[in-house]
């Protein structure tokens, strides 16, 4: 799985090079660059709207795994949030992944806030802050897709050691 992640990480990374090889120069055509910052904030939009319904999937599917595990005695809430908690954060696994998910967000809003810039930097200029757009828009995305593939690794982890305590205490998984 490990493999897997690694290499669809870098063919992110790959695929996005090579298509944002001729986009730079894109980019000085005016119309170009207007027509993709006006793309742009919904592909945005789309990227955030991707973290919450990954955050919220499995937050309902871990609940209903916690939820499980306490109503048949194995588990006090206490030990509940003991336990997500170390297997989350403090395991060497999840220290590992939670330093990836850790990398890959700080790049990510590193990106926008490059893009929440541009208006002030282009001191008014429309064609300069459409162009900038336009330039960094692709990068974000990328960092966006790579916060997400990271997140996701870190998520299925901590479903896996969920799930495998509800089966060592025999407890049924809704």
């Amino acid at each position: 799985m490990k493999t897997i992640s690694y290499t669809l990480l870098l063919s992110i990374s790959l695929a996005s090079n090579i298509a944002h090889a001729g986009h730079k120069e894109d980019c000085d055509r005016p119309e170009y660059a207007q027509q993709y910052a006006t793309g742009f904030n919904g592909e945005l939009n789309g990227a955030l709207d991707k973290f919450k319904d990954q955050d919220k999937r499995y937050r309902t599917k871990l609940d209903g795994i916690k939820a499980a595990l306490i109503k048949a005695g194995a588990w006090t809430d206490a030990e509940a949030s003991v336990f997500m908690v170390k297997a989350s954060m403090t395991d060497d696994d999840a220290k590992a992944l939670e330093a990836e998910r850790k990398k890959a967000a700080s790049e990510f809003k590193v990106q926008l806030l490059s893009l929440d810039g541009i208006p002030m930097i282009a001191g008014g200029n429309k064609a300069a802050e459409l162009r900038a757009t336009c330039l960094l828009g692709p990068s974000a995305i990328s960092k966006a897709d790579v916060l997400y593939v990271a997140a996701e690794r870190a998520w299925r982890l901590l479903e896996s050691k969920v799930a495998a305590e509800a089966q060592v205490k025999n407890v049924s998984l809704p």
